[in-house]
């Protein structure tokens, strides 16, 4: 650690590492006087220390340590924090999910999408066939996640050790392409770029039932009054039956997100997000395959089915 010793002011010395760096501790002792030692001038940066050795004549001596920075870290605009995945705990566009965070280095990865990235992050997933011969590389596409919110928690380890961790609420928005990996420490971090899973000449006209369908399920839970997830107080299989249901707010609550934040959705991409989410409780095969390869026209046909059945699921409960 480097040190250097200076007889100068007080508020001279706090000016210049007020240039210099983040912050610093300034204790300015009297050199002379009843009092002397007695009163501290302190202030605080990241990377600075100042204290007090001696003090000669009518000017204090100081000793500056300076310690590593602890600046917040920055990534360039097309660098995202990431955190990897295997394919079957992937979140697909559409869908919504609670995580648990407790891997140190994940952590700091939702950190720096609070602080830096707007609450933006990516999950990558981890390359299976890389894996398989015990290297590591990441998928050609990833999805562009949103932290909704975060709540501190505790895990517990296999040992029954206790360790702090992060639950947090997200959603996946679109799909990325991962391009080379930008580091992987402090926290894995990759340089991304925005690509659409259904392209504008697929467009169709959408059947105005499925339209009045989707209307209508919104109002309907609105009526009933569902909690966000349409489950709370519910046993396995009262939330099984409305899984279609969960699904569809869902999808409903990331197209309003995206269409919020400036990204203009066709027809077909809106119901082709739902199919998307309906993949929500699928194999990790599935998901991976979809995401690489998504077949458009499957993904609109579940679109249409998952909002179909959330409606008729819906109506049934407004007639009981």
């Amino acid at each position: 650690m480097p040190h250097c010793r200076l007889p100068v002011s007080s508020l001279v010395l706090a000016a210049f590492f007020s240039e210099m760096t983040d912050s610093f501790v300034l204790n300015s002792l009297p050199a002379t006087g009843p009092s002397a030692g007695r009163r501290p001038y302190t202030c605080r940066t990241a990377s600075t220390r100042v204290t007090t050795r001696c003090c000669t004549g009518d000017s204090d001596e100081v000793s500056i340590s300076l310690r590593p920075s602890k600046r917040e870290n920055t990534l360039p605009s097309a660098a995202m924090p990431c955190i990897s995945v295997l394919p079957d705990r992937l979140i697909l566009p559409g869908q919504k999910k609670q995580i648990h965070v407790y891997d140190q280095n994940n952590i700091e990865v939702l950190n720096t999408a609070m602080r830096v990235k707007d609450g933006y992050l990516c999950h990558v997933v981890v390359d299976p066939a890389a894996l398989a011969e015990r290297r590591f590389a990441l998928c050609e596409f990833g999805v562009l996640l949103k932290v909704l919110s975060t709540s501190p928690s505790i895990h517990r380890n296999k040992y029954g050790e206790r360790s702090d961790s992060i639950r947090a609420e997200v959603a996946g928005l679109r799909r990325v392409r991962v391009h080379e990996v930008f580091q992987k420490e402090p926290f894995l971090a990759a340089n991304t770029t925005d690509t659409v899973m259904i392209t504008q000449g697929e467009d169709s006209q959408v059947d105005p039932s499925l339209l009045d369908a989707l209307n209508n399920c919104k109002r309907l839970r609105s009526e009933l009054s569902l909690d966000s997830r349409g489950e709370a107080g519910e046993g396995d299989e009262r939330r099984a039956e409305l899984q279609s249901v969960s699904v569809v707010e869902d999808a409903c609550w990331i197209c309003s997100l995206l269409e919020e934040e400036g990204q203009e959705l066709t027809s077909t991409e809106k119901i082709g997000l739902f199919g998307l989410a309906s993949l929500r409780d699928s194999d990790g095969s599935k998901k991976l395959e979809t995401l690489m390869e998504p077949d458009c026209l499957s993904l609109v046909s579940a679109g249409e089915k998952i909002i179909r059945d959330a409606n008729n699921q819906l109506s049934a409960m407004k007639s009981l």
